[in-house]
């Protein structure tokens, strides 16, 4: 019997939708093409989602769901895919860009002399 350490969870490997899509696909002895047709969607889109290059849309997990007869496990490994994905995302940083500061260069120079400073305190790249 494994024992685990206080404050250890275990980790759980998860299949990606893709992955579970295949697998229900392929044991259902279903082509590609054929689980398209019946979806219907194109098979290129299909193949994108198995290989996890794509996210299928909620309207086609659960056309998918229903030609494979999932019972509803591919609509719940979206929405946990969906959730993992959002988790990770992180807020969006600011991102500096040089400022020419040449005479002429900045539409109300009062401004930015307020904001940045006076152009002589400042280096101009050449």
């Amino acid at each position: 019997m494994t024992t685990i350490a206080s404050g250890e969870l275990p980790t759980l490997e998860l299949p990606t939708f893709g992955a579970l899509l295949r697998a229900l696909r392929t044991g259902q002895g279903l082509s590609l093409c054929r689980t398209a047709r019946l979806v219907p969607c194109n098979k290129g889109y299909l193949c994108r989602i198995e290989h996890d290059k794509a996210m299928p849309s909620p309207t086609v997990a659960r056309a998918l769901d229903q030609v494979l007869d999932a019972g509803g496990v591919l609509i719940v490994a979206l929405d946990q895919q969906l959730a993992a994905r959002k988790a990770q995302k992180q807020p969006a940083r600011a991102v500096a860009r040089p400022v020419d500061i040449r005479p002429g260069r900045y539409r109300n120079a009062a401004v930015f002399t307020r904001v940045v400073g006076p152009p002589a305190a400042m280096a101009v790249a050449a």
